[in-house]
C-alpha cells in the first residue's frame, strides 16, 4: 500500500504544480479589450459502445450474457482539468433486459512545452476514476467495478482565429480495478482520446463546441468472469456556462 500511495502523491503533485494559468488556453482577445469566454461546457451527447467479454466463454457461459452493443445516452459537466460524465443505456435506449451505467471523474492537467499564439502542445497527466455496471435480468452475475488510474499523454490546440479553437488529446493509462464490495479486484489499462471543436462566444455571450471521444478499457480481473473490454466513440455538441 506505501508504494500505491506513493505513486498516487506523485501524480496529485505534477497535477498541482504545473502553470494553473494554462486551464485558460487561447483567451479570445487581449485580457484589456475583450472579456475572456468561458471555458465550462454542459456537454450532452450519444455513445455507440461495446462491452465485450475476454474470458474463457465455455468455462463462464453466464458472462457473456452481460455483453453489450448499443448507444448509450451521455451528459457531462466539463471544464479545464475537470471532467464529471454520466453515460446510461437502458430500455429507453434500445436494451430490454440489459442496462449499462458509467459514472467517471477525470482530473488533468497539462504542461505546455510550446506556447506560441496559434499553436500549443504538450503533455497531460491525468487521474481517471469511474464505477461501471452492467447487468443482465438473464445472469446472475452482474459487473459492477470502482476503478482508479493514472495516464499520461500528448496534447495539440490550434486557434485558427479568436472565434474558432481545435484541441486533440490522447492519453494511456493504467490502473486498479476492485468489485463493489471490494472482494474481487485486479487491473484496468485504457486508451482515451478526445477532440474538441470550440466556436467562441457565437449567440448571446455563449459559446458552441462540438466534440469527439474515444474511450477504451480492459479489465483484467483475478476473477476470469469479470474480464471485458468496453469500447465506445463518443459524439457531443456543448455549451458555454
Amino acid at each position: 500500500m506505501k508504494k500505491y500511495s506513493s505513486v498516487l502523491l506523485f501524480f496529485v503533485g505534477l497535477l498541482l504544480i504545473s502553470d494553473y494559468s494554462f486551464a485558460q488556453m487561447f483567451s479570445v482577445g487581449e485580457s484589456n479589450r475583450q472579456v475572456q469566454a468561458s471555458n465550462s461546457y454542459l456537454r450532452l451527447g450519444l455513445a455507440p459502445f461495446t462491452f465485450d467479454f475476454q474470458g474463457n466463454r465455455l468455462e463462464n457461459p453466464n458472462s457473456t450474457t452481460l455483453e453489450l452493443d448499443n448507444t448509450a445516452f451521455y451528459v457531462a459537466f466539463e471544464t479545464p482539468g475537470v471532467i464529471l460524465n454520466l453515460m446510461l443505456a437502458n430500455k429507453l435506449t434500445g436494451l430490454e433486459d440489459q442496462s449499462l451505467f458509467d459514472l467517471a471523474f477525470t482530473l488533468t492537467n497539462r504542461f505546455a512545452f510550446i506556447r506560441g499564439r496559434s499553436v500549443q502542445a504538450g503533455v497531460p497527466i491525468q487521474l481517471y476514476s469511474s464505477i461501471t455496471g452492467v447487468n443482465s435480468d438473464r445472469s446472475n452475475e452482474n459487473f459492477n467495478q470502482a476503478n482508479f488510474a493514472v495516464g499520461a499523454g500528448a496534447f495539440i490546440g490550434f486557434r485558427f482565429s479568436n472565434k474558432i479553437i481545435f484541441s486533440n488529446e490522447f492519453i494511456p493509462g493504467y490502473g486498479f480495478s476492485n468489485s463493489n464490495g471490494g472482494f474481487i479486484g485486479g487491473s484496468m489499462y485504457y486508451l482515451r482520446g478526445k477532440s474538441r471543436l470550440n466556436f467562441i462566444n457565437i449567440f448571446a455571450g455563449r459559446s458552441l463546441s462540438i466534440g469527439y471521444d474515444f474511450n477504451y478499457r480492459s479489465f483484467d480481473i483475478e476473477d476470469e468472469i469479470y474480464d471485458f473490454d468496453f469500447t465506445s466513440h463518443l459524439i457531443t455538441l456543448g455549451i458555454s456556462l
